[in-house]
């Protein structure tokens, strides 16, 4: 077949045509008049943005027969096979399809042979994040010290992963994504060269879907052209493109800012009806939720995504409060994140434009501290006292008590604790007030419930201290006192023997 795609067909062939990126091709055209070629480069973008084609220039300015020049004549043998892409000294390579050591050994193995008919072979290496850790080793005693003839481009979209002592041998440049004006200006001129009428709706739509990728806008134009049958008009693109979330997006914040939730539930039937993508139904609504905020606050159309709907943002941003398209906002973006994995869509989507809804109401937007009101007085722990404001659990008990009261002294002998659990103790260490204590039970709890209502109350009775049981010494003096009694001849024994004694025990037969 003799038709060629338009990505191709309008590939920049020399420095000059090349849109954007200006500060690489200012960077590798002073490199070259200044004769300043490093041996490896390093290229780093978003796919569709010019890394292979601005490759292919580098190596025809430097192999031209007038070169090396930033303007290669683009007739000589060395230009035109470059262009062709049957040139023997120019070797790209994709990585993902080549990224076994055997393979990239393979390939430098040839390194260090002559270029047949130009000044420096040049090695492209496309998607080199796909290459093996086995292969980014291969390559390292090559980068190091290369032959004088040999240039390396690297190219790649993820550049985390390529190893760091990769990155540290190469020249990197970042290329950016292409604005929505200069894709625009690329397509219209495209346009007209292919000899279409297209309206600026129309090419302001394919901008804003080809996402900062000028290959991708290229490709959506191409379609187009295919699909219409004389002028390129904004129908066209949204039938063919994802314009169609564009619209429905747009509809719904329309009906989020008439806060009529009956309406959205029909408009999202009609979504899943028209067969729309709801994960990129939320990043266009999120789109429109940044751009109303922004309006809201700068009223600057130059920052935002949609610049032509400024009339539109005009009329809808005092629906919004700038809280609630924040919130609105986390909510998408927390949304996008789990739709991926779901099966039902669409009732997902219900809930979520639900909580958009009545997002003032179903969520703190301003943060409005509420003070609750208590019903039932605080619970106090033995740590308060009067220097802090509050009364003890003691003190609280023998009020409620009264000195006249019979019970007064039995609680005044008495400690209280609260365990972690909640649950009240109180302890005495004279066995007498103890014995007191267990037999007005019911008293004590009743009292202490006057001052705390349903808190658990447990009595129990305080070793005192020095008891058997409460020495920490205890196990010690055992030992010790057992020790004594240990008759003489068997200390005599153990001593002999450099032993120890576990356990002895006494025969009660003997």
């Amino acid at each position: 077949m003799s038709y060629l795609a338009l990505a191709r067909k309008y590939r920049p062939q020399d420095f000059s045509e090349v849109v954007g990126q200006k500060h690489i091709v200012r960077t590798l055209s002073n490199a070259i008049l200044q004769e300043r070629i490093a041996h490896a480069y390093l290229f780093i973008g978003p796919r569709g943005i010019g890394k292979t084609s601005i490759a292919r220039i580098f190596a025809k300015s430097l192999n031209c027969a007038k070169g090396p020049t930033p303007q290669p004549c683009g007739v000589c043998d060395s230009c035109a096979g470059i262009t062709a892409g049957s040139s023997l000294d120019i070797i790209e390579i994709d990585a993902a399809s080549n990224r076994k050591v055997e393979e990239v050994r393979e390939i430098l193995d040839n390194v260090p042979y002559m270029p047949s008919q130009s000044r420096f072979k040049v090695y492209i290496i496309d998607e080199v994040h796909m290459l093996s850790t086995h292969a980014f080793n291969a390559l390292l005693k090559i980068l190091e010290e290369p032959p004088a003839h040999v240039i390396f481009i690297f190219a790649t979209t993820e550049p985390a992963k390529i190893p760091e002592t990769i990155v540290s041998r190469c020249q990197r440049f970042v290329f950016k994504r292409m604005t929505r004006d200069e894709i625009k200006t690329q397509l219209k001129h495209i346009t007209e060269k292919e000899g279409k009428e297209a309206e600026e709706e129309a090419l302001e739509i394919l901008a804003d879907a080809a996402d900062g990728s000028m290959r991708d806008g290229q490709s959506l134009l191409d379609q187009v052209i295919a699909y219409a049958d004389e002028g390129i008009k904004a129908s066209h693109v949204e039938m063919l493109t994802g314009a169609l979330e564009e619209i429905l997006s747009k509809e719904i914040i329309t009906l989020l800012a008439q806060k009529d939730f009956n309406k959205i539930l029909d408009h999202i039937g009609r979504c899943e009806n028209q067969g729309a993508d709801f994960q990129v139904l939320l990043s266009k609504l999120s789109r429109f939720i940044r751009d109303l905020l922004l309006f809201r606050e700068s009223r600057e159309s130059a920052l935002l995504f949609h610049e032509s709907q400024s009339d539109f943002y005009r009329e809808l941003s005092p629906s919004f409060p700038s809280e609630t398209l924040v919130l609105m906002n986390d909510l998408l973006a927390e949304a996008t994140r789990k739709i991926r994995f779901l099966s039902e869509k669409r009732i997902f989507m219900e809930f979520l434009l639900y909580k958009m809804v009545y997002a003032e109401t179903l969520f703190s937007v301003a943060s409005v501290p509420v003070k609750a009101n208590r019903t039932k007085p605080e619970t106090h722990t033995p740590a308060q006292d009067k220097t802090s404001g509050s009364f003890s659990w003691k003190e609280r008990a023998l009020e409620k008590a009264g000195e006249e009261n019979s019970l007064y002294p039995i609680l005044e002998k008495a400690r209280f604790a609260v365990n972690n659990k909640g649950i009240l103790f109180l302890g005495w260490e004279d066995p007498y007030y103890f014995k007191q204590a267990q037999a007005r039970k019911d008293q004590i709890i009743e009292t202490v419930h006057a001052v705390e209502s349903g808190i658990p109350v447990r009595l129990m009775e305080i070793k005192k201290k020095g008891a058997p049981d409460q020495n920490p010494d205890k196990e010690k003096k055992t030992k010790k006192q057992a020790q004594k009694e240990i008759p003489e001849q068997i200390l005599e024994f153990k001593n002999a023997f450099n032993g120890e004694i576990i356990e002895q025990r006494r025969n009660e037969d003997a």
